[in-house]
């Protein structure tokens, strides 16, 4: 891969779920360079899962393509697309009553053959992710005991062990306090000082200025804009997005994004 190749590409991806049925993507181009924190934003229903899932390969699109590293997304064998990009759902139900410390080796698969039992190194990296998340003293509890917070965390100590160069994260911060919150946004900024890519979905314009490089914005399965998120995150792409009159601010440098209660002159 060149120096100036984006590490993700997509050309004019179009998805829709059923033969015949909506598009729920159309016409989707970006590209997402290495080594970057790059958001997804936009309303219920605009595409951003779908648009994840599309990156790790759980769906293919009917029309377009996607290159990671330069290589076409197919060319990828499923271990090494696994040992590439890792994903962090919005919400996942363990199947089995695995606890934290079991659920985030999980992540280690990847590596393993089959029926291969995970080595030291394998343990070290797991319990690593566990301090990582704050995780470490609840490692002997059922995930299913768990708060919805204490799972997401869980699902990204996962992600974390599988050592992924691109983390693909739907909502991470959705069922997260103020800490938690916090706590996500400093991994993630450790990542990229890593060098790995992180690109997440979120509603929050704010979580976007404080962390991304880069955003994208969907509405209806098209593509709105994308960019510097300095230069995505103006009053006029945010108002078209959401529908609603939106306000950007900036303070000491910061981006601040602020929904109006009615309409300038109203």
């Amino acid at each position: 891969m060149s120096r100036h190749e984006p590490l993700i590409a997509a050309r004019d991806l179009t998805f829709a779920y059923r033969r015949g049925g909506p598009d729920v993507l159309r016409g989707i181009s970006l590209e997402i360079e290495s080594g970057t924190i790059t958001a997804v934003l936009g309303p219920n229903g605009s595409g951003k899962t779908t648009l994840l899932n599309l990156l790790l390969g759980w769906l293919q699109p009917q029309k377009g393509q996607i290159e990671l590293g330069g290589r076409p997304h197919h060319s990828y064998s499923r271990r090494a697309l696994s040992r590439t990009v890792g994903l962090v759902p919005q919400d996942e139900h363990a199947t089995f009553d695995l606890t934290v410390s079991e659920y985030v080796l999980l992540g280690r698969a990847p590596y393993l053959d089959f029926l291969e039992m995970p080595k030291s190194g394998d343990r070290e990296l797991a319990l690593q992710a566990l301090k990582t998340t704050g995780l470490d003293t609840l490692r002997e509890r059922s995930v299913s005991s768990l708060s919805s917070g204490e799972r997401q965390l869980a699902t990204l100590a996962r992600a974390l062990a599988q050592e992924p160069q691109i983390l693909l994260l739907d909502e991470p911060m959705s069922h997260l306090d103020i800490g938690n919150t916090r706590r996500i946004l400093r991994i993630l900024e450790a990542m990229k000082e890593r060098g790995q890519t992180i690109v997440f979905t979120t509603h929050d314009p704010n979580i976007v200025a404080s962390v991304a490089d880069s955003a994208i914005l969907l509405k209806e399965g098209r593509l709105l804009a994308s960019g510097p998120a300095s230069a995505v995150l103006d009053a006029h792409n945010l108002s078209a997005t959401y529908g609603v009159p939106v306000e950007v601010i900036r303070i000491n440098g910061r981006l601040i994004v602020l929904a109006t209660a009615t309409e300038k002159g109203a």
